[in-house]
């Protein structure tokens, strides 16, 4: 199976600011420090999940149209890490592991 990654990326200093992406390979393997690029913050990645290739594009399409009302810009929104992981997880049908 060929796999893809969703991420989810964001910033300390700004925690209810993050990105959630799609790339083609871990997001510490080079995706990071592109979205570095320009960014006065120091992102770091709050989560990533493999996905397949073949599906990926409509599982980022459903999670950004579930926070569209957060939509800050682009693939930018403006919710807590936690809760933007809570939608990734649900949309690729995972579970949160009990305590």
């Amino acid at each position: 199976m060929i796999k893809s990654w969703i991420y989810v990326v964001g910033c300390f200093e700004k925690m209810e600011a993050v990105k959630i992406g799609i790339t083609c390979r871990p997001t510490h393997q080079g995706r990071l420090q592109q979205l570095q690029t320009g960014n006065p913050f120091n992102l770091h990645v709050y989560a990533e999940f493999p996905v397949n290739r073949w599906h990926v594009s409509k599982k980022e399409a459903n999670i950004h149209k579930t926070l569209s009302d957060k939509k800050l810009q682009g693939e930018w929104f403006n919710i807590h890490p936690r809760q933007a992981i809570a939608v990734v997880k649900n949309e690729l049908g995972l579970r949160e592991k009990a305590a």
